[in-house]
């Protein structure tokens, strides 16, 4: 195995060896922003295509088919 081989593994190794608990928070935070993100980014007029918005929430925001 060549010299970067053997670096690359001990950095994995010690990574994984010393800082488990760092990496695996960094990763919940990550998919807390992930899931997050895509929540605020949804609009009204996608929660209406995805039928789970009340009829009346839907009059009111003057969103209805009009054709």
């Amino acid at each position: 195995m060549s010299r970067l081989g053997n670096q690359t593994g001990a950095v994995g190794n010690s990574l994984y060896t010393y800082a488990s608990l760092p990496v695996e928070i960094a990763s919940l935070l990550w998919l807390v922003a992930l899931i997050g993100s895509v929540t605020l980014a949804r609009t009204l007029k996608q929660e209406i295509a995805a039928d789970d918005a009340d009829p009346e929430v839907v009059k009111a925001a003057g969103l209805e088919d009009q054709s």
